[in-house]
């Protein structure tokens, strides 16, 4: 919520993905569906650990969403706080 950053890769048990409903599909927060899963995890007080080896690689091509995309931060995370209004938001 103070950074919105999270790594290109994450491991979630499947049963947990299901349990906060998956990603979400709204066209609003396209390219965030990610960071809301994990806001919807927050919401619920789920923690998570860091796993302190490299058991992954992410390879960035010119094609890929992170190069290509024109995402408006800010008026994601106006929609991302009224979705996740229960959070603690800074001010």
């Amino acid at each position: 919520m103070q950074g919105a950053y999270i790594d290109a890769m994450a491991m979630v048990r499947r049963s947990r993905w299901a349990e906060l409903g998956g990603y979400a599909s709204d066209a609003d927060i396209h390219g965030w569906e990610d960071y809301d899963l994990w806001l919807a995890a927050a919401e619920r007080g789920w923690r998570a650990d860091l796993v302190g080896t490299i058991v992954g690689r992410y390879r960035e091509q010119p094609s890929s969403m992170r190069k290509i995309s024109d995402i408006d931060m800010a008026a994601n995370f106006v929609i991302l706080r009224e979705r996740h209004p229960r959070l603690p938001w800074p001010s």
